[in-house]
């Protein structure tokens, strides 16, 4: 009983503040098409102390307020007012019916995000560069062949603007891919096989420099990644005629083997579709690690990677090419002038 005494009293109270606003909508309306801007931005004035308008009554409320002190020569309040507007919708679109200073000063005006945050995932490529070749044995050809193949990789990350059309990115990454070294053992069809895949967790900062920030936003980054190694596995086997046979070993890499910790050199491409507050973006970035691969001076133990004598590990440099598809959330929009002058 009291729960619908007090949900009955709050309901009359809006109602009576809707009801009194509403005669002051029409006086405010009233004395701006007459002309008389004075009682029109008296009217406006009382309007901003009603705490409790609707988004639309607000919205209103701005554009005709921003027009009666555009009228009333407040240059400078009138560009406040409306700036203030377009933060609060900055997805609006001018209506005929809207007040014409409104118009003007609004048509000089856009919003852009201030943040962003996106989750992508795409198909990632590694390029081996050989620093050192290590063969040992008398029964093989003297150059390995070096294979990449397509991994996977997913990011999320918070853009940031602090500028007009410059960001500061920073965020997660994930890659797993895989090469393989091949060594055709001399005169024979017999190829010797070894095949690594990796688990890098990777922390990107990339600066970017956006050419547009309306519908389709190309981009632009450069920045630096720090990757760790957090998992590699490996394969060995004897291929004939490209049928995997004997000799077949799986196992865990010591991890000991490896600069674990990394440092990359990134850069990246987006073309963005803006919808409002969504956007979905392709990205195309290069990633060059700036330490070998493994470490050339560790004493591996594993037997399985002798075998035959074939096999101990490259010094070996990687590039990562990656290819995704995302979807990013703006919020926080701040506003611009179109064309250099506003307050």
């Amino acid at each position: 009983m009291y729960l619908i005494i007090v949900i009955s009293f709050c309901t009359l109270r809006v109602e009576a503040q809707r009801d009194t606003s509403a005669p002051l909508f029409l006086d405010l309306k009233r004395f701006y098409n007459a002309g008389k801007y004075y009682d029109a931005r008296r009217v406006a004035e009382q309007l901003c102390q009603n705490t409790k308008l609707s988004q639309e009554d607000n919205a209103e409320l701005m554009k005709y307020y921003s027009a009666v002190l555009k009228e009333s020569g407040f240059d400078e309040r009138a560009d406040s007012v409306t700036k203030g507007f377009i933060k609060k919708n900055p997805f609006y679109k001018v209506k005929s019916e809207d007040p014409v200073p409104f118009q003007e000063m609004f048509s000089n005006y856009y919003a852009y995000p201030k943040f962003s945050v996106a989750f992508s995932v795409g198909i990632c490529s590694p390029e081996v560069t050989v620093d050192t070749v290590h063969i040992i044995g008398v029964n093989t050809q003297t150059d390995p062949v070096y294979e990449e193949s397509i991994g996977f990789t997913a990011g999320l990350s918070l853009q940031y603007y602090p500028l007009k059309q410059f960001s500061i990115t920073c965020g997660l990454k994930y890659y797993f891919s895989q090469w393989q070294r091949e060594v055709r053992y001399q005169g024979e069809r017999r190829i010797f096989v070894y095949q690594e895949s990796s688990h890098v967790i990777a922390v990107p900062v990339y600066a970017g420099y956006a050419f547009d920030l309306r519908k389709w936003t190309p981009e632009v980054f450069l920045g630096a990644e720090l990757d760790y190694i957090v998992k590699a596995r490996y394969e060995t086997y004897n291929e004939y005629n490209g049928i995997k046979q004997d000799m077949v070993v799986q196992k865990n890499l010591d991890l000991n083997s490896k600069n674990r910790v990394n440092y990359s050199l990134d850069f990246g491409f987006r073309i963005s579709r803006n919808y409002n507050r969504i956007a979905f973006f392709a990205d195309m970035f290069y990633a060059v690690m700036l330490r070998p691969f493994n470490r050339a001076e560790y004493n591996y133990s594993d037997n399985n990677l002798f075998y035959n004598k074939l096999f101990v590990h490259d010094a070996i440099r990687l590039r990562l090419d990656a290819f995704s598809l995302g979807i990013k959330v703006n919020f926080g929009y701040a506003v611009k002038a179109k064309y250099g002058y506003g307050y």
